[in-house]
């Protein structure tokens, strides 16, 4: 038997997560480039970089829509 299978296949949209040090826009780290879906939401989590701690009020972890806000 033969079977045909079609899908329509639609490009995931990159974005960035950047490791920025509070109050400058100096990079701690190479920032990690994901793909996901247009309007979808994500949950990136904080990478730990050595010498460097969290700030209060800063969350480990962010949920975020693609192509919504600042992102």
């Amino acid at each position: 038997h033969n079977v045909t299978l079609k899908a329509t296949w639609e490009e995931l949209t990159p974005y960035q997560v950047k490791y920025l040090e509070n109050g400058t826009n100096e990079e701690l780290a190479t920032a990690d480039t994901r793909y996901g879906e247009m309007g979808k939401e994500y949950t990136d989590k904080a990478r730990t970089i050595d010498g460097y701690h969290l700030i209060a009020g800063c969350p480990a972890e962010c949920t975020h829509k693609i192509g919504e806000g600042d992102n």
